[in-house]
Protein backbone atom coordinates (compact mmCIF):
# COMPACT_ATOMS: atom_id res chain seq x y z
CA UNK A 1 0.00 0.00 0.00
CA UNK A 2 2.75 2.45 0.89
CA UNK A 3 4.84 1.67 -2.54
CA UNK A 4 1.90 2.45 -4.41
CA UNK A 5 0.86 5.79 -2.71
CA UNK A 6 4.40 6.76 -3.24
CA UNK A 7 4.27 5.97 -7.17
CA UNK A 8 1.57 8.06 -6.90
CA UNK A 9 3.09 11.34 -5.23
CA UNK A 10 5.96 10.82 -7.33
CA UNK A 11 3.59 10.70 -10.55
CA UNK A 12 1.61 13.51 -9.44
CA UNK A 13 4.86 15.68 -8.92
CA UNK A 14 6.30 14.34 -12.05
CA UNK A 15 9.11 13.76 -10.06
CA UNK A 16 12.29 11.63 -10.47
CA UNK A 17 14.24 10.54 -6.87
CA UNK A 18 17.18 12.14 -7.46
CA UNK A 19 20.47 12.39 -4.42
CA UNK A 20 19.73 14.23 -1.21
CA UNK A 21 16.29 12.55 -0.67
CA UNK A 22 14.39 11.13 2.57
CA UNK A 23 11.64 8.46 3.10
CA UNK A 24 9.86 9.17 6.49
CA UNK A 25 6.81 6.68 7.10
CA UNK A 26 4.12 6.11 9.65
CA UNK A 27 2.42 3.55 10.96
CA UNK A 28 0.24 2.87 14.53
CA UNK A 29 0.57 -0.75 14.48
CA UNK A 30 2.43 -2.41 11.60
CA UNK A 31 2.40 -5.66 9.90
CA UNK A 32 -0.15 -7.34 12.16
CA UNK A 33 -1.74 -9.47 9.84
CA UNK A 34 1.31 -11.46 8.29
CA UNK A 35 2.56 -11.98 12.19
CA UNK A 36 -0.77 -13.52 13.25
CA UNK A 37 -0.88 -15.82 9.69
CA UNK A 38 3.43 -16.90 10.54
CA UNK A 39 1.79 -17.66 14.39
CA UNK A 40 -1.06 -19.38 12.91
CA UNK A 41 1.54 -21.46 10.54
CA UNK A 42 3.98 -22.23 13.16
CA UNK A 43 1.17 -23.58 15.59
CA UNK A 44 0.05 -26.06 12.85
CA UNK A 45 2.70 -27.18 11.39
CA UNK A 46 6.23 -26.27 13.07
CA UNK A 47 9.09 -23.79 13.39
CA UNK A 48 10.04 -24.46 9.59
CA UNK A 49 6.64 -23.06 8.44
CA UNK A 50 7.36 -19.31 9.59
CA UNK A 51 8.64 -17.11 7.11
CA UNK A 52 12.53 -16.47 6.90
CA UNK A 53 11.17 -12.83 5.88
CA UNK A 54 8.61 -12.78 9.02
CA UNK A 55 10.82 -10.15 11.02
CA UNK A 56 11.87 -8.06 8.35
CA UNK A 57 8.39 -7.59 6.87
CA UNK A 58 6.80 -6.73 10.35
CA UNK A 59 9.37 -4.54 11.27
CA UNK A 60 7.66 -1.07 11.62
CA UNK A 61 10.13 1.03 9.24
CA UNK A 62 9.41 -1.39 6.66
CA UNK A 63 7.37 0.56 4.33
CA UNK A 64 10.24 3.16 4.24
CA UNK A 65 12.42 0.51 3.31
CA UNK A 66 10.59 -0.69 0.56
CA UNK A 67 9.88 2.48 -0.94
CA UNK A 68 13.85 3.22 -0.85
CA UNK A 69 14.63 0.18 -2.28
CA UNK A 70 11.62 0.39 -5.01
CA UNK A 71 13.02 3.92 -6.10
CA UNK A 72 16.65 3.49 -5.35
CA UNK A 73 16.25 6.08 -2.79
CA UNK A 74 19.92 6.18 -0.88
CA UNK A 75 19.25 8.62 1.94
CA UNK A 76 17.80 8.61 5.48
CA UNK A 77 15.07 5.98 5.60
CA UNK A 78 12.79 5.63 8.42
CA UNK A 79 9.54 4.51 10.30
CA UNK A 80 7.77 6.45 12.77
CA UNK A 81 5.62 4.69 15.11
CA UNK A 82 3.32 7.11 17.51
CA UNK A 83 0.29 5.65 17.26
CA UNK A 84 -2.40 6.95 15.58
CA UNK A 85 -0.13 10.32 15.26
CA UNK A 86 2.44 8.19 13.31
CA UNK A 87 1.35 9.51 9.58
CA UNK A 88 1.31 13.58 10.49
CA UNK A 89 4.47 12.96 12.50
CA UNK A 90 6.19 11.48 9.80
CA UNK A 91 5.21 14.61 7.70
CA UNK A 92 6.67 16.94 10.24
CA UNK A 93 9.83 14.98 10.77
CA UNK A 94 10.30 15.13 6.77
CA UNK A 95 9.76 18.72 6.84
CA UNK A 96 12.09 19.66 9.42
CA UNK A 97 14.82 17.75 7.91
CA UNK A 98 14.21 19.36 5.01
CA UNK A 99 14.18 22.95 6.89
CA UNK A 100 17.51 22.00 8.60
CA UNK A 101 19.28 21.50 5.10
CA UNK A 102 19.39 17.61 5.93
CA UNK A 103 17.92 16.59 2.93
CA UNK A 104 15.97 18.84 -0.28
CA UNK A 105 13.35 16.53 -0.68
CA UNK A 106 11.54 13.62 1.13
CA UNK A 107 8.67 10.83 0.25
CA UNK A 108 6.97 11.51 3.57
CA UNK A 109 3.38 10.20 4.87
CA UNK A 110 1.59 6.59 6.47
CA UNK A 111 0.23 3.87 6.09
CA UNK A 112 -2.01 1.08 7.93
CA UNK A 113 -3.95 -2.47 7.49
CA UNK A 114 -4.91 -3.51 10.22
CA UNK A 115 -8.71 -4.13 10.44
CA UNK A 116 -8.44 -7.91 11.99
CA UNK A 117 -10.99 -9.35 14.47
CA UNK A 118 -8.04 -9.37 17.59
CA UNK A 119 -7.70 -5.34 16.57
CA UNK A 120 -11.22 -4.54 16.47
CA UNK A 121 -11.70 -7.10 19.71
CA UNK A 122 -9.16 -4.75 21.45
CA UNK A 123 -10.02 -1.54 20.58
CA UNK A 124 -13.76 -2.22 21.38
CA UNK A 125 -12.45 -3.38 24.86
CA UNK A 126 -10.51 -0.14 25.71
CA UNK A 127 -13.92 1.57 25.09
CA UNK A 128 -12.03 3.37 21.99
CA UNK A 129 -14.72 2.28 19.04
CA UNK A 130 -17.56 4.65 18.15
CA UNK A 131 -20.94 2.93 18.93
CA UNK A 132 -22.24 5.19 16.56
CA UNK A 133 -24.09 2.75 14.08
CA UNK A 134 -24.76 5.17 11.18
CA UNK A 135 -21.64 5.25 8.70
CA UNK A 136 -22.16 8.96 7.77
CA UNK A 137 -21.93 9.90 11.13
CA UNK A 138 -19.91 7.48 13.21
CA UNK A 139 -16.20 8.85 12.42
CA UNK A 140 -16.54 12.66 13.81
CA UNK A 141 -13.11 13.33 15.53
CA UNK A 142 -13.63 16.69 16.33
CA UNK A 143 -16.86 16.94 17.53
CA UNK A 144 -17.67 17.61 20.85
CA UNK A 145 -20.36 14.50 20.68
CA UNK A 146 -18.24 12.17 19.40
CA UNK A 147 -18.25 8.68 21.33
CA UNK A 148 -14.62 7.11 20.15
CA UNK A 149 -13.24 6.59 15.96
CA UNK A 150 -13.64 4.31 14.01
CA UNK A 151 -10.77 2.20 12.38
CA UNK A 152 -9.49 2.31 9.26
CA UNK A 153 -7.48 1.44 6.31
CA UNK A 154 -5.09 3.21 3.78
CA UNK A 155 -2.36 4.96 2.73
CA UNK A 156 -0.53 8.44 1.96
CA UNK A 157 2.47 9.39 1.30
CA UNK A 158 3.46 13.31 -0.28
CA UNK A 159 6.57 14.81 -1.61
CA UNK A 160 7.57 17.96 0.29
CA UNK A 161 10.90 19.48 -1.10
CA UNK A 162 12.46 22.37 -0.36
CA UNK A 163 11.53 25.43 -2.67
CA UNK A 164 15.50 25.50 -4.01
CA UNK A 165 14.21 21.52 -5.58
CA UNK A 166 11.65 22.17 -6.88
CA UNK A 167 12.46 25.18 -8.64
CA UNK A 168 15.63 23.64 -9.79
CA UNK A 169 13.65 20.81 -11.44
CA UNK A 170 10.78 22.79 -13.09
CA UNK A 171 7.99 21.41 -10.86
CA UNK A 172 4.60 22.99 -9.18
CA UNK A 173 3.98 23.76 -5.61
CA UNK A 174 0.72 22.30 -4.79
CA UNK A 175 0.97 22.83 -1.17
CA UNK A 176 3.03 24.98 1.08
CA UNK A 177 3.92 23.71 4.78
Amino acid sequence: MAIVAAKLAQEEAKFSPDDGGAVVVGTGIGALEILLENHASFLSRGAERVSPFLIPLMMPNAPAAEISIEFGIKGPSFGVVTACAASTHAIGLAYEMIRWGQVEWALAGGAEAVILPIVLAAFDRMGALSRNPDPQSASRPFDRDRDGFVLGEGAAILLLESEKHLLSRGGEALAEV
